[in-house]
């Protein structure tokens, strides 16, 4: 399960994102943005990837959370900044 919340707090999740609700093991109910299923082998990296659809994105700070069987297994936090002609 993947977890984006907004810079305004809000998890990113609609139908379009397959987004729903999760039970974790220590946080209880969480909404998740979308379910990935990612090829996994012990002791390697895997980069997960997720398309985001919105009408409008904030700028700010992203908080990208990746869950297995309940438990928190990877975070990250991204930046997004207003583009513009440059």
């Amino acid at each position: 399960y993947i977890i984006v919340t907004a810079p305004d707090g809000k998890v990113i999740s609609s139908e379009a994102t397959n987004g729903g609700t999760f039970t974790t093991r220590q946080d209880g109910d969480q909404t998740f943005t979308s379910k990935v299923t990612v090829p996994y082998e012990q002791g390697t990296r895997q980069n997960v990837s997720l398309p985001l659809y919105q009408d409008k994105f904030q700028t700010g700070d992203y908080k990208i959370q990746v869950y297995h069987n309940g438990f928190k297994i990877g975070e990250s936090v991204r930046t997004l900044k207003k583009g513009g002609i440059f």
